[in-house]
């Protein structure tokens, strides 16, 4: 939690900086691991009836904003909505329901949120520091994502 700002910033922007000099590059965009916000972890499903009959884009769409939209409740910022599988009707197991036929499209979702005001302040740190936020990663989720790439 970001519980000064100019501290936050100086030391931001002293990493950034030894950072830029080390690699002989200037850094524009960061990836930002978050660790504060009261990190959340939910699971839960999601619904929505095809109107053409047949799996679009737009109905995966509209079903993971959906999701993303209920995760977002309790004044919480989402970090992440993985789906975890689609069912179709009655299928379950569905990893790719695009062009498949049938009434009624779900979702299981696994998401991450953190409190929305702490995520406003980190926000504001990074941008007092000139730099543009290419992603918010809760940070248990970035170390999973790292050990992969090992």
């Amino acid at each position: 939690m970001v519980t000064h700002l100019d501290s936050a910033e100086h030391c931001i922007r002293s990493a950034v900086d030894a950072a830029e000099r080390m690699a002989g590059v200037t850094v524009e965009d960061v990836h930002v691991s978050v660790t504060c916000g009261r990190l959340k972890s939910d699971s839960f499903s999601a619904s929505v009836a095809l109107a053409s009959g047949a799996v679009r884009d737009d109905d995966v769409q509209r079903l993971l904003a959906g999701g993303r939209q209920y995760a977002a409740r309790d004044k919480r910022t989402v970090l992440h909505a993985l789906p975890t599988g689609y069912r179709l009707d009655e299928n379950s197991g569905i990893s790719e329901p695009q062009g498949m036929c049938g009434e009624r499209l779900s979702v299981d979702l696994h998401a991450v949120t953190a409190d929305e005001v702490a995520m406003r302040n980190l926000m504001l740190v990074v941008e007092r520091c000139h730099l543009g936020v290419a992603s918010l990663v809760a940070a248990p989720i970035r170390a999973r994502w790292r050990s992969y790439a090992r």
